[in-house]
């Protein structure tokens, strides 16, 4: 490229940069097989997760690295990062240590059957001071569409369990714009390591999104889990312009602790 190129390089860099799909806002929608349809709008950094219906949704807000659960009914909010989890999460650490020689003594006096019952809903940390954890590997398998949209295939494996399977699309293969891509991967990296520092403390039966714990990256477009028998796949995509209010009305509503809004 020579100095007289430059300027036509950087006007067609320019239309690239600042044409309709670099800028548009983009929706998803999911349909689940248990918790019906489940809607991902996406603008600018902040994503919104609701299911229709339901006062209760989700925002992701990536410039701050934050989720916020909002109650329009209620009309509250409650902001969550990581930092904030880490600290939670100590504290609990630290009740469960102090409490667990007491609970083996009440575990102790109930029947057998009583006390597998308890194990089974209880924290595994609680139990015998081990820390969970799950890896989950990942296994390409080929190709496929949803919706006209082309996917990578995987089976997720835990040990040699093969535990679900998953097609994998990135922001150029649904034809959504790289700063909305980019948010939902910061959204998908915070639900990962949310996940993954709360697992000790998840109860022995209770088996997280093996899709979450793997390291995959990119937006699902499909995936079962034969674990728990749950399915979803993205049933739409479209770049439709999205109301601000969607994503800042909640700065009008009050602010509330986890505790509070439970």
């Amino acid at each position: 490229m020579t100095l007289r190129t430059l300027p036509s390089f950087s006007i067609a860099l320019m239309a690239v940069l600042f044409s309709p799909l670099a800028q548009a806002d983009a929706t998803i929608e999911m349909q689940e097989d248990q918790h019906g349809k489940t809607l991902v709008q996406v603008k600018g950094k902040m994503v919104r997760l609701s299911e229709a219906g339901d006062p209760i949704y989700t925002l992701y807000d990536k410039h701050r690295n934050v989720m916020i659960t909002v109650n329009d009914n209620k009309k509250v909010f409650t902001e969550l990062d990581l930092d904030v989890v880490k600290t939670q999460l100590a504290q609990v650490k630290k009740q469960m240590d102090a409490q667990r020689a007491q609970m083996k003594e009440q575990m102790a006096s109930l029947p057998p059957e009583q006390q597998r019952m308890v194990k089974q809903q209880m924290p595994a940390y609680m139990l015998d001071g081990k820390m969970r954890t799950m890896k989950i590997t990942s296994k390409p398998t080929g190709t496929s569409k949803v919706q006209g949209f082309p996917c990578r295939m995987y089976d997720l494996y835990e040990g040699k369990e093969r535990v679900a399977e998953a097609c994998i699309a990135d922001g150029a293969d649904v034809q959504i714009s790289r700063m909305d891509y980019e948010a939902l991967l910061g959204m998908w990296d915070f639900m990962q390591k949310m996940a993954k520092m709360t697992l000790p403390f998840a109860s022995a039966e209770d088996y997280p999104d093996p899709l979450i714990m793997s390291n995959l990256k990119g937006l699902p477009l499909k995936m079962k889990d034969f674990r728990q028998g749950q399915a979803f796949s993205v049933t739409r995509i479209s770049n439709e312009t999205l109301d601000d209010k969607l994503f800042n009305s909640y700065k009008n509503y009050q602010r509330q602790s986890m505790q509070e809004m439970e």
